[in-house]
């Protein structure tokens, strides 16, 4: 039995909530027990803000049953039983690339009543599968995973502020259009890496070689390469295009040049170009994309060309939009970058070497 003060308190705080369709076991135990103080069910529905018909209904079910507790609801049965569901998982592990049509005939061949594309489908999401984008796959060498992990090992007290900000990475790449042949296969959160095979892309219509350099404080210079790059040519390249960011960005000679461990950017001639020129190179592991971030920018720049709101048509058409991309790069997207470094080497020696997801 409530007194007025307990009352009124309660009418105070379930002004506060707001209810749902149904009420709370506690709200209709409330309802009791002001109906069993000879309150009217109209003073109830006014004061808790109840329609009266509901207050109705559920004294008269407290009369039928003798209690205000919510009887469970039974929904439809499960299509799929937990062993379906296990024998379905199986058929996605192994085989990754079937579509959902193809997955759905071969799992309704070992049960006795079909399921519906539908029913396997939210079965699957429910269990964290979708149908993703198949990943290039990255095996790195054992020698290099050993060289990998000792070189994040020692450089993972490194600070962005006393260390890496002094860096000025660069990189080839090259810029394909026409790429239109994607492969999807089923994973979950977490096994973009797995090994999986892969297809291999068709050629594309036409395509563009490119070296550019990043600093902390933005973008450097961006070339186009022709051909096959030889030392020479890197040379050039270096002469012309990285000299202008280290006068604009480091004028005090503070600075560490980062390149890959590709066969011309350590011929003799060029680490003689950089002794003779005071250029100061790191050690760099090889296999190692995910540490350089200057490989974020490139995946960046390929992804907003496939945003633009034409079709390029050339070559020179597609230097033009790099070139436009690359230079409205945000400076704010650079030191985001250069901030992850310390992360990136923290991952790799939790991997114990191998690829990671940056």
């Amino acid at each position: 039995m409530f007194t007025f003060l307990e009352m009124n308190t309660f009418v105070v705080f379930t002004h506060m909530v707001k209810y749902r369709k149904e009420l709370s076991t506690d709200t209709k135990e409330a309802i009791v027990s002001f109906n069993n103080s000879g309150i009217k069910q109209s003073e109830i529905s006014h004061r808790l803000s109840i329609p009266k018909t509901t207050i109705s209904d559920i004294l008269k079910r407290f009369k039928q049953r003798g209690s205000v507790e919510n009887k469970s609801r039974n929904g439809a049965p499960r299509k799929l039983t937990d062993r379906d569901t296990r024998g379905l998982i199986r058929l996605v592990r192994d085989n990754r690339r079937k579509n959902l049509n193809e997955i759905t005939n071969v799992f309704n061949q070992v049960r006795t009543s079909s399921a519906s594309k539908r029913t396997v489908q939210r079965k699957l999401y429910s269990e964290g599968y979708h149908r993703r984008v198949i990943r290039k796959r990255i095996r790195i060498r054992k020698a290099n995973r050993k060289i990998r992990l000792a070189w994040c090992r020692a450089n993972r007290r490194k600070t962005v502020y006393s260390y890496w900000k002094r860096v000025i990475f660069s990189d080839e790449c090259k810029v394909d259009i026409g790429l239109d042949y994607r492969v999807f296969v089923w994973r979950k959160v977490g096994e973009s890496y797995l090994r999986v095979a892969s297809e291999p892309p068709p050629h594309a219509k036409f395509s563009l070689m490119i070296w550019g350099c990043i600093t902390y404080d933005g973008v450097g210079t961006l070339t186009v390469t022709q051909g096959n790059v030889n030392s020479q040519q890197y040379i050039t390249i270096l002469d012309k295009h990285l000299w202008p960011v280290i006068c604009k960005h480091f004028p005090t000679g503070e600075f560490i040049c980062q390149d890959d461990n590709a066969p011309i950017h350590r011929a003799r001639a060029v680490s003689e170009y950089k002794f003779r020129n005071g250029i100061h190179s790191m050690l760099w592991p090889a296999q190692s994309p995910d540490i350089n971030i200057i490989e974020n920018l490139w995946y960046r720049l390929k992804r907003e060309l496939k945003h633009l709101p034409r079709n390029l048509t050339s070559a020179s058409e597609l230097e033009t939009a790099i070139r436009v991309i690359w230079n409205k790069t945000p400076v704010s997207y650079i030191k985001i970058l250069y901030s992850t470094i310390p992360r990136r080497l923290q991952s790799v020696i939790k991997s114990r070497g191998y690829i990671t997801k940056y």
